[in-house]
């Protein structure tokens, strides 16, 4: 006696038996993604946040390098917001600590410009000077 099943009945039963068995074996999805998520933050990493292929450089945990680069992030606006806020008076003391001593400044712009221009390396030296009558 052979007994003949139609395939659209007994597939969605299969498919089902499988879902189920699944679903057992991973457990709770909850604690499953709170798991998975906790290992990726713990992931060894380099210094910048990808797993190198050098096991010695994979010192930091993934969360470390994250939040230091957000820091250094905010650190930088910060510090950049600070210096647009106070450029004119930076630009003031800059000009007045280079006008209370002119042949000071000079005598160290020419050096500087022959030291470089003294030294044999592969720079190119530019030197552009501009001069403008002032009006009285």
């Amino acid at each position: 006696m052979k007994f003949e099943v139609d395939e659209k009945l007994v597939e969605p039963i299969i498919r089902d038996q499988i879902a189920t068995a699944v679903i057992a074996q991973i457990g709770d999805p909850t604690a499953l993604i709170r798991h998975c998520i906790e290992q990726t933050l713990k992931q060894k990493v380099s210094s910048n946040g990808t797993i190198s292929t050098y096991s010695s450089e994979n010192k930091f945990d993934f969360i470390e390098v994250l939040s230091a680069n957000a820091i250094r992030a905010a650190a930088k606006a910060a510090v950049e917001k600070i210096a647009q806020d106070a450029a004119p008076q930076i630009e003031a003391e800059i000009s007045r600590q280079i006008k209370a001593a002119p042949k000071k400044t000079a005598a160290a712009i020419m050096a500087g410009f022959m030291g470089l221009a003294g030294q044999p390396n592969n720079y190119r030296l530019t030197a552009n000077f501009a001069f403008q009558a002032t009006e009285n």
